[in-house]
């Protein structure tokens, strides 16, 4: 018994334990991607632009984040703003005949974010969050550059909002979601959206940055029109003031419009002094100007940056003393744009010279035309040989061809192409005779798309067929290996005539004789200037 008792008590007994570990699933997360829309009015001192574009994105970001924070304390992660328009939408203010005070216009910000929840919410729990979403909005003061702020409320019926869907981001993955960020280029964040339902996402197309580096010269003749009583002279009572104020007004408008697009204004070419609309009271004051943006706009788009314009141009009286009256901007004020872009970003400092001239040099000037144009091989050779590298003289000239023409003969050309390249190819022949050794060539940059009728019936006794005179205004730039003045340049083309086809009522084409206005033309000084690689490309076959 002893021995078999042991026996038992010696042997091994070997347990197996088996143990499971369940693995805890994750919880889900969730997103709602929304389309903001805020209504803020701008009023008439400001700008429709943001006072500083990022700080007020990073408001929107901080402000949304509360909001959805404090309305889903327990299941909101994390809201990222994904897209943001970098200056409010104006709205189209329709005129009131009965308005007599001017008053607001309407405009919208609008952005797109997402919401990362860790539960699932309809679209109306989610909209339910920021029905009574208000926010300070600051614009630019237009009078002091000073921020301007105002409230700006969220627009129930033009924002959108989604339902929750699973997210492909894990909880951690989703706060680590970033904000988009802002470049100081205006548009490098340009929201679009796709129409559709309020159960479609307002999308955003791939981000596409911009660079100062890249930029569009655009060129513009603005005319005023002002009365001018007989107790007035045709002089202005400040010339440098008068300038001042025209660049000053010229370039808050294009800010306004294009927002910080806009680079940079250059005054080409002004006056002396206004000139006198034949048979009326009326003086016009010119300014040739040039402005860069970061992109290509429309000729169309930068003249409505310009509409109703007015400004306040101060002449002197018989007695000497400054007289002030509001002038409109002529509805035959032109401006262009030229399609050259340039890797060479401009300084950015307002440019302006001031082309005293002894003669009456102002004009209007119709629509322009963009006509391209190919560039013409020389009419005149010569033999001189230039260093383009050394010094290069170039002058902005704004050039004037009057012609007479019946009533019988409309006020339009016969064909605008031929006569663009009719008038750059005899320009460029003009001025090699008259500057053999130093003239390089002549760079069309725009002209009024027909001839603009400045006075009319010339003899009372011939009703039916009495004349009408009309100008012709051509603006271009030419380019010297030496430095020409005003003077010469105004002289070399005193004899000089071309002839214009224009249309008659019966739609046939007649050439009337065209003779060059000094005194409704505008020369500048020649000036040192640096070319590109592609002016000297283009330079050095005229060389």
């Amino acid at each position: 018994m002893i021995g078999l008792t042991a026996g038992v008590m010696g042997s091994v007994v070997v347990t197996t334990v088996m143990i499971i570990v369940k693995t805890q699933e994750l919880p889900p997360v969730y997103e709602s991607n929304i389309y903001l829309v805020l209504d803020r009015p701008i009023a008439v001192y400001e700008l429709d632009l943001f006072y500083d574009p990022r700080a007020t994105l990073e408001g929107f970001i901080e402000s949304l984040n509360f909001e959805y924070k404090s309305y889903f304390s327990l299941t909101c992660l994390k809201l990222i703003v994904t897209a943001f328009k970098l200056k409010p939408i104006v709205l189209e203010k329709l005129p009131s005949p009965i308005e007599q005070i001017p008053k607001d216009t309407p405009s919208i910000v609008v952005l797109n974010a997402t919401v990362f929840f860790n539960q699932s919410y309809t679209a109306e729990e989610v909209r339910a969050a920021l029905i009574n979403y208000t926010r300070i909005i600051d614009l630019i003061n237009k009078y002091n550059g000073k921020p301007s702020g105002r409230y700006a409320t969220i627009n129930l019926a033009k924002s959108i909002f989604r339902a929750t869907n699973p997210s492909s981001f894990k909880k951690k993955d989703a706060l680590m979601q970033k904000d988009v960020e802002i470049n100081m280029s205006p548009q490098d964040y340009v929201l679009e959206a796709i129409s559709g339902s309020n159960d479609d996402f307002y999308t955003t197309p791939p981000i596409q940055k911009k660079t100062c580096d890249y930029f569009v010269p655009a060129y513009m003749s603005i005319t005023f029109e002002r009365s001018f009583p007989t107790t007035e002279k045709r002089q202005f009572a400040d010339l440098a003031s008068t300038l001042q104020d025209l660049a000053t007004n010229v370039q808050n408008r294009i800010t306004s419009k294009f927002g910080t697009s806009f680079i940079k204004l250059d005054i080409l070419l002004f006056s002396d002094q206004p000139i006198l609309f034949p048979n009326t009271q009326t003086v016009l004051t010119t300014v040739v100007c040039r402005i860069y943006l970061t992109l290509n706009q429309r000729a169309t788009l930068i003249e409505q940056s310009l509409k109703d314009d007015t400004q306040s141009i101060t002449l002197l009286d018989v007695a000497n003393v400054p007289s002030s009256a509001i002038a409109i901007k002529s509805t035959t004020t032109a401006a262009t744009l030229s399609t050259t872009t340039s890797t060479k970003t401009p300084d950015t400092t307002t440019t302006i010279t001031v082309t005293r001239t002894p003669e009456i040099t102002v004009s209007t000037i119709a629509k322009t035309t963009s006509t391209p144009l190919t560039r013409v091989p020389e009419t005149v050779t010569t033999t001189s040989r230039c260093n383009l590298n050394d010094q290069v003289y170039e002058a902005y000239m704004s050039i004037s061809l009057l012609l007479s023409a019946t009533n019988d003969e409309m006020a339009v050309f016969s064909n605008i192409g031929t006569t663009i390249e009719d008038i750059r190819v005899s320009l460029n022949v003009e001025l090699k005779v008259a500057f053999p050794l130093s003239f390089l060539k002549f760079n069309y940059i725009m002209m009024s798309n027909q001839p603009i009728v400045f006075s009319t019936m010339k003899s009372r006794r011939r009703k039916r067929q009495s004349d009408q005179t009309a100008v012709i205004i051509v603006i271009g730039k030419a380019y010297f290996t030496q430095s020409q003045s005003r003077f010469e340049l105004r002289t070399s083309l005193k004899n000089y005539k071309l002839g214009i086809d224009v249309l008659n009522k019966y739609g046939t084409s007649n050439t009337r004789l065209s003779s060059f206005s000094a005194d409704h033309s505008i020369f500048g000084d020649t000036s040192s200037i640096e070319l590109t690689s592609e002016e000297i490309v283009d330079l050095t076959a005229y060389c």
